[in-house]
């Protein structure tokens, strides 16, 4: 498999300068081009000017920690769509949750193998790509009509699919259990 993520910027956030010093070290080798921040203040100004393909951050830092500045990269229109790792001493399980509940795409705990995130890094790199490249680009009249489309068909929990009638009526069917009260209802899509 030919390795399409060399020159890709990667933007490490971490308060400890030996920990963002070895991971560059070792991306670097492997062809990327790596920032490091200890001052996670600077993290969005730093992020806007260096436009990251993935940013690799610690969750536990001064000041600003690293669920935070996640929450804000995904708020900036700009940056909302770039790769996160979160790369931390925090392993419970609930910290890991909500790690990626945040919206981090991967989750390493520290002490950590820096092969193995080497090559997650890559791995995301290649699927934000891919990801990037398939997906068509929409404007215009007809991306509204493709969108309005969509709207008018609708998924239920269990993944019925919504039947369209005529009027931009939709005929709805629920969980598909036999009582009166999860069978069957109309859904209005004016």
């Amino acid at each position: 498999m030919p390795d399409d993520t060399k020159g890709k910027k990667i933007l490490i956030i971490d308060d400890e300068p030996d920990v963002t010093d070895l991971v560059a070290y070792n991306l670097r080798a492997k062809g990327l081009v790596a920032k490091t921040l200890n001052n996670p203040g600077a993290a969005i100004g730093v992020a806007h000017d260096f436009k990251p393909d993935l940013v690799i951050l610690d969750v536990m830092m001064p000041d600003l920690n690293g669920i935070q500045l996640c929450r804000m990269l995904r708020a900036d229109p700009a940056l909302k769509n770039t790769p996160v790792i979160f790369l931390t001493a925090r392993a419970e399980e609930h910290d890991r949750v909500q790690g990626l509940e945040t919206g981090a795409d991967d989750y390493i705990c520290k002490p950590f193998s820096t092969k193995e995130l080497v090559l997650r890094v890559q791995a995301l790199l290649r699927r934000a790509s891919l990801a990037s490249a398939s997906a068509p680009a929409r404007s215009g009249r007809a991306a509204h009509r493709r969108t309005a489309a969509a709207a008018r068909h609708r998924y239920t929990p269990r993944g019925r699919r919504h039947q369209r009638v005529r009027g931009r009526r939709s005929l709805t069917y629920s969980t598909g259990k036999r009582d009166a009260a999860a069978s069957l209802h109309i859904a209005f899509t004016l």
